[in-house]
């Protein structure tokens, strides 16, 4: 059931936790300041499950499936951009963007690394895209949950493909004081 490649289309399945984990020291620094509230845990399991979910309806291109798995005012953010684009309506519109516009540009990805938590997860893999198949783009991401939804998503990608994500959203993010 776990793979770690495969066609973007197909949902993003991740591999069941092993003896090694790969956490470098920003993940946990990260981790720690998305919030400055304690949240609560829901389990690595159902963390597990809420993150797959959300992957499946990504893979589907259910923009209303994956806003079902966010609080009501997602936040999500683009590192080293230091942007950002919140609420409801405008994470409605990047998705939008980016399942119309980005989506048919990915041939692959593979998972390098992750890591699970009581209330987060961390996220590692390479995408392959059609105009450059041979470059692997690498995405890092971080996602907390809260009373079993996603808070959003906090990204680390190059300035390239941030915009090939946003696509006219782009013009919504603003910058992370």
């Amino acid at each position: 059931m776990w793979s770690s490649e495969g066609p973007y289309n197909e949902p993003m399945k991740f591999r069941p936790l092993s003896a090694k984990f790969y956490l470098f020291p920003l993940f946990l620094t990260l981790a720690c300041t998305f919030s400055s509230q304690p949240e609560s845990q829901i389990g690595v399991e159902r963390m597990r499950a809420l993150v797959q979910t959300h992957a499946d309806l990504e893979a589907k291109l259910d923009v209303e499936g994956v806003l079902g798995t966010l609080v009501d005012q997602p936040r999500y953010e683009f590192h080293p951009a230091r942007l950002k684009i919140e609420g409801r309506e405008n994470v409605r519109e990047f998705y939008q963007e980016h399942f119309a516009k980005f989506f048919p540009l990915i041939t692959s990805h593979k998972v390098v690394s992750e890591s699970w938590n009581p209330d987060s997860a961390y996220l590692e893999y390479d995408l392959f895209l059609k105009s450059r198949p041979q470059k692997p783009y690498r995405i890092m991401v971080v996602l907390r949950a809260k009373d079993s939804r996603l808070l959003g998503e906090e990204f680390f990608m190059e300035d390239e493909l941030l915009k090939l994500m946003a696509g006219d959203s782009f013009s919504k993010f603003v910058v992370i004081p």
